[in-house]
């Protein structure tokens, strides 16, 4: 019961299997929403939801990871395109340089008994599995990311933008890649 915006057509949610036997389900569909669900419901709607499941082996996380459609990013976060990182390439050229590494956005979902505890947990969640130190996810969620918020009694979610090296360290750049069109 996430209730986070970017949750929706096409998104991919990566979850940890606690149980064996573990299910998914769907719960209540909102047509619309902003951060926060600050009335604490908005919009339910009836829906027909497909989902397809696959299972990730040996993905050691804590909670969800958020991979979210491209129609779901704020513009601050989409993928450059291929053309863009050759123009890009091409200009850099000129002055002896050239684009060091390429990055993709990634969710991090945190949670706790308030929003607080929910972005300590969020960061701890995306240091853990990252490796990355703290200060370097601090700035890089500040500079190209953001906190939003799924529920203001502490559900948040972290958005910051990675680079593919991280991403294949995690295990994630292929679903990544994919998500973005990116193989």
């Amino acid at each position: 019961h996430m209730d986070i915006k970017s949750v929706g057509e096409g998104c991919v949610v990566i979850s940890p299997v606690l149980v064996p036997g573990a299910g998914v389900y769907v719960g209540d569909v909102h047509l619309t929403q902003g951060d926060g669900e600050i009335a604490g419901h908005t919009l339910d709607i009836s829906a027909r939801v497909s989902v397809r499941v696959a299972l990730i082996k040996h993905l050691n996380i804590e909670g969800p990871i958020l991979i979210p459609s491209v129609s779901e990013l704020d513009s601050r976060f989409v993928p450059f395109s291929d053309e863009e990182y050759d123009r890009a390439d091409k200009l850099l050229a000129r002055y002896g340089k050239r684009l060091p590494v390429r990055n993709y956005p990634i969710q991090f979902v945190g949670s706790g008994s308030n929003m607080n505890e929910g972005m300590e947990n969020a960061f701890d969640r995306a240091q853990k599995l990252t490796g990355l130190p703290r200060g370097e996810l601090m700035n890089r969620a500040t500079v190209g990311g953001e906190i939003g918020i799924g529920r203001t009694s502490g559900l948040v979610y972290l958005t910051m933008m990675l680079e593919e090296k991280t991403l294949e360290k995690m295990g994630l750049l292929k679903l990544v890649l994919a998500q973005y069109n990116k193989q």
